[in-house]
């Protein structure tokens, strides 16, 4: 179910609503970590017993100068803590890796995190800096220390790929020290979330008081980002037998290499599970309400970025419908009213300019691998074994020992230029790929989409690239970023002749992807970091080039994978994404969309993708759950694209044989319905941005604990708010999807003065028409 309620002003109270009232758990322990005196931080709330001391030797923990919020309302209305909203007057300084390890720590006997049958919530405020996290990851909390190693650690891991966010995560074991006790282990990890020198609000929830098994969830910013339950073997008393007795925060003392780097603020845990209203990241908002259309901020969007109601859709190749082939593309854009063909490995021009001539915008795709070069540029796809070769080895990028460096997915690939991929080190194939995307702008695209739009920066997790480019770029590239001092401490004598492929040979460095897990010290970070920036230039200069032969600006979209906002993918002007059916959810939906927002992108997905070993427990499940991506992608600002010619995964059989899964061609009967209706309420997307996102799993701070709009009947119907900013005239939009597997009724309440102020509202109701074949249109 996709409704929009559109809310002009005009002369009728829809409803009037009834402050709530929250109830909190009680506070255990609060730490203002405003001061450190003697070697101890005190704890608000919970007595001397939970007083944190200092532990270990090295630098020293410091207090900071910079809190993470100005005010923190009252955590907690007990009579242990006095007050209202107070001022937050400093933070804590973590010295992180010192020569030797430095952590916090609780007087004994006061762990009161513990597992079993306890519920309970540890949130604060971290701000990461320093070097990203090796090894285990860098502690915030533990009760998980030496001797018996057993209980729960919270900690930041390392990004995957250069320029991303640390992940957080939190890591629950129980090792066998005793007669009966059985090992076992669970943990929950984010994506990269986490930039350095930002704050962010943190928490851990853990439930065992429930029928069920156990369960624990992650929050960043009041948004849950991982959850999950322990496994039966998870032996929750004997967790707590062998768990420390005490807390250590920012480090553990059985390791050197886990100290946490950055700061910390206003750490409490609570007795219960909360909610994210109830934490301390929730703001108290005095006065009034304020209006959507001021809460809605404008993006700065590329002029060519698609329009908030563009209907998008891709091809692979263009298809007409004959006795072999019962596809055509013209008809399915008329079909689901397309308004842009994109994403399209299409270079014909009488093909583009038939697009072009029925009012559709083209953009054409391209990837690094050096079969799209070819083909783009009119060379043969298959040619003989030397010239094959020849060719990999002039423009491709390399493995440690000289072959093709192949991304894993590809392997299986019949033909090698398809398996390989150009390097953006190498002058030679940065003059090809430019040749290759010229193609596309004497053809008529009038804007590319770049598949791979990472470049280099993840070769190192497979091994590259090591081309004779790369290692020229990268001893440069350590000649203008390092100090003779820091050069000689990796061990480099003369950087004149360094060749870093010869020193991983000497060393003993492995080939291929587990070249990402070999621990190869700073010298790999650099290299790392190199291939993160080479790519950066690689994309920029490429650009440069291209506006010069079109003598305009072209836009260029990339491929983020959905999670992937770095340096390199801000190099382009709007995501696409291929979604997975498990991160299809109206929260990652949302935190998506919000994410390429603030970065004034618009971010694009797929339909959620399957591949034929996915299943779902009713027939139409995944019609369903792609009609709930669709609508939740338009309601969030971005698009989801009409589920037609879409790659699907392959899949493995239970012999690990690899088979192709087929393309999937959605049907107008199951989606034209809702591109309808969104090209039909165009006037109602396009200029309209993010006011407010309400329903279970969100977590909405801009309004105090007064939303704009309630929904009552299920916390699967969520409701995003959406305005023109600035402009209080024009009418507000309240876009509701049903997440049910089988809808029921609900009731949404709105209150008044979070639209136009003192003004009463006129509420209309929108909602798709069912597919008609002949009324459709």
């Amino acid at each position: 179910m996709y409704v929009s309620y559109r809310l002009p002003v005009v002369f009728c109270l829809v409803a009037c609503f009834s402050c709530a009232r929250w109830c909190f758990g009680e506070t255990v322990a609060y730490w203002e970590f405003d001061t450190i005196v003697e070697g101890a931080t005190p704890a608000a709330v919970g007595g001397a017993a939970m007083t944190l001391r200092t532990a270990g030797g090295g630098a020293d923990f410091t207090p900071g100068e910079a809190p993470a919020v100005e005010t923190i309302p009252n955590p907690d209305p007990t009579p242990e803590f006095a007050g209202e909203e107070r001022e937050n007057r400093a933070s804590l300084h973590s010295p992180g890796n010192p020569v030797e390890n430095r952590f916090l720590t609780t007087s004994a006997g006061t762990n009161v995190l513990r597992l079993h049958g306890t519920a309970w919530t540890f949130e604060g405020w971290i701000r990461c800096s320093g070097d990203d996290p090796d090894s285990f990851g860098d502690v915030i909390l533990t009760t998980r220390d030496e001797p018996l190693w057993c209980g729960v650690t919270l900690a930041l891991n390392k990004p995957l790929r250069s320029g991303e966010g640390r992940r957080l995560f939190c890591y629950f074991a129980v090792k066998a020290h005793q007669d009966g006790d059985t090992a076992s282990a669970f943990s929950l990890r984010t994506d990269g979330l986490l930039l350095p020198n930002r704050w962010y609000h943190i928490a851990l929830t853990w439930n065992a008081r429930g029928e069920g098994p156990p369960t624990a969830q992650l929050f960043v910013d009041g948004f849950s980002v991982a959850q999950g339950e322990a496994p039966a073997a998870f032996d929750t008393e004997v967790a707590d037998r062998h768990a420390i007795d005490r807390l250590h925060l920012g480090a553990r003392q059985g390791s050197e290499r886990n100290s946490f780097a950055g700061d910390f603020d206003e750490f409490r845990i609570s007795d219960k599970a909360l909610n994210p209203v109830e934490m301390l990241v929730f703001p108290d908002r005095p006065g009034p309400l304020p209006r959507a259309c001021r809460v809605a901020k404008a993006r700065n969007v590329h002029p060519r970025t698609p329009r908030s109601s563009d209907v998008l859709m891709r091809a692979l190749c263009w298809r007409s419908a004959n006795t072999r082939n019962r596809h055509d593309t013209m008809q399915a854009m008329e079909t689901f009213h397309v308004t842009g063909l994109v994403w399209a490995y299409i270079h014909d021009p009488e093909v583009i300019a038939k697009i072009c001539a029925s009012g559709r915008f083209f953009q054409g795709a391209v990837t690094n691998s050096l079969s799209t070069m070819r083909i783009l540029l009119g060379m043969p796809s298959k040619t003989d074994p030397a010239e094959t070769l020849a060719f990999i080895q002039r423009y491709g990028c390399q493995s440690l020992d000289g072959t093709a460096n192949e991304q894993p997915w590809k392997r299986h690939w019949p033909n090698p230029f398809s398996r390989s991929s150009g390097c953006c080190s190498n002058p030679e194939f940065e003059a090809l790929y430019v040749r290759a995307l010229q193609t596309y702008i004497r053809a008529g695209a009038s804007m590319i989409q770049r598949d791979e739009g990472s470049g280099n920066a993840p070769r190192p997790n497979y091994g590259g690239c090591l081309c004779d480019h790369c290692m020229r770029g990268f001893r440069e590239s350590l000649r203008k970023t390092q100090t003779a001092e820091q050069l000689a401490e990796l061990g480099i004598v003369t950087i004149d002749s360094f060749d870093y492929r010869a020193h991983l040979r000497q060393t003993g460095a492995p080939v291929g992807d587990e070249f990402a897990r070999w621990d190869g010290g700073r010298l790999k970070d650099l290299f790392r970091e190199y291939q993160h920036q080479v790519s950066i230039g690689f994309m920029a200069r490429t650009r440069q080039a291209l506006d010069k032969t079109a003598g305009s600006a072209i836009a260029m979209s990339c491929n983020n994978g959905v999670r992937n906002f770095d340096e390199v993918m801000r190099q382009f002007d709007w995501f696409f994404g291929e979604l997975s059916r498990h991160h299809a959810t109206p929260t990652n939906l949302y935190r998506t969309a919000a994410t390429a927002a603030a970065l004034d992108r618009l971010q694009i997905v797929t339909m959620p993708k399957k591949g034929g070993h996915s299943t779902y427990d009713a027939a139409d499940g995944w019609e369903r759950h792609t009609r709930q991506t669709i609508a939740t992608s338009y309601a969030v600002g971005g698009i989801c694209m009409v589920p037609w010619d879409v790659y699907m995964p392959n899949t493995l059989s239970k012999d690990r044989t690899r088979s192709g899964t087929a393309r999937y061609f959605g049907k107008p009967e199951d989606y034209a319905d809702l591109f309808g209706f969104i090209r039909a309420n165009s006037a109602l997307f396009d200029g309209y941005e993010d006011a407010a996102a309400i329903g279970g799993g969100f977590f909405e701070t801009r309004w105090g604990r007064q939303f704009p709009a309630t929904i009552e009947g299920s916390d699967k119907v969520v409701a995003f708010v959406r305005a023109k900013p600035g402009d209080e005239s024009a009418p507000v939009v309240v876009h509701l999807v049903d997440w049910r597997d089988n809808p029921q009724p609900f009731t949404v309440r709105l209150r008044a003065e979070a639209f136009f102020g003192k003004n009463a509202l006129k509420v209309s109701l929108h909602t798709p028409v069912s597919y008609d074949p002949e009324q459709h249109q």
